[in-house]
């Protein structure tokens, strides 16, 4: 069994990865709007592109703050007449943010208009195609199975854990969430799933719900009494950009502190969640 207590240490000691952070005003994927209500535009395709805009266009964005007020979004596309169609403006939140506009029969123009460059976030991509100004040229996606903030499974369904929390180290109940980044996934995808212990102490296994490319996020909503919660994943070749456990980010490198000895004891008929 990997122990890998030490990785948490190491996130609070020594920080972690600097992923791409950044505004939607320091993002050169954005050009200026001709409006002051909507000063910020994400092209997706333009008529000029031919056959390709007729396809359904999409943007996300994980979203990490907002201006004072809040900011909004919303969608202009020409029609099949060469009219001009402004959607309806749609509140941006913290976290994941998108829309996809769907495809059609004829070239058009589609674009994602914003209300403020304020807008702070760490991963976008346009049609599946994550922006540069959030790649992170400098730190490479890793694997799950190369990075120590992950033990050892308990199976071979479920062969890489991270815990948010465990019982004992204060955390009260609280919300746990983590955001993964996904930029690559293995033949046949690869799913995760949420363990954590219930008030009387017994275990409890979420169902297994499948991992996409791009931003994925779970969040596990606080209770009254103090818990292990881990996230379960059922394969080590998923690789990522960006991994963030209860909003802050996870490093991967492992700090070196005293090596620490730990005795498990399973008692009979009891199933191991490391």
């Amino acid at each position: 069994m990997k122990i890998k207590f030490y990785t948490f240490i190491s996130m609070m000691l020594f920080g972690s990865f600097a992923f791409g952070q950044t505004t939607i005003s320091n993002c050169g994927d954005f050009t200026a709007g001709s409006a002051d209500a909507w000063p910020e535009i994400l092209t997706a395709a333009l008529t000029s592109d031919g056959a390709s805009s007729q396809e359904a266009q999409s943007f996300s964005m994980n979203v990490t703050s907002l201006p004072d007020g809040g900011a909004n979004f919303r969608v202009f596309k020409t029609t099949a007449n060469g009219g001009s169609f402004f959607g309806n403006p749609q509140a941006l939140v913290l976290g994941e943010n998108g829309i996809t506009v769907s495809a059609v029969g004829f070239d058009r123009t589609v674009k994602f208009q914003f209300s403020s460059g304020d807008v702070e976030f760490d991963f976008l991509s346009v049609n599946s195609d994550e922006s540069s100004c959030t790649a992170t040229s400098s730190e490479p996606a890793t694997a799950v199975s190369n990075c120590e903030a992950f033990d050892d499974g308990p199976n071979a369904t479920w062969t890489d854990v991270l815990t948010a929390c465990t019982i004992g180290d204060g955390n009260d109940g609280a919300a746990q969430t983590f955001t993964m980044n996904i930029t690559s996934l293995p033949e046949g995808g690869a799913n995760y799933r949420v363990v954590k212990t219930v008030a009387n102490g017994n275990w409890n296994n979420g169902s297994a719900t499948a991992l996409t490319l791009g931003t994925n996020t779970k969040t596990v909503p606080g209770v009254a009494f103090d818990r292990t919660v881990k996230f379960q994943f059922s394969s080590g070749d998923v690789e990522f950009s960006t991994l963030t456990l209860n909003g802050e980010d996870v490093s991967c490198e492992a700090a070196a502190v005293e090596t620490l000895t730990v005795t498990t004891t399973v008692c009979d008929g009891a199933e191991e969640v490391r």
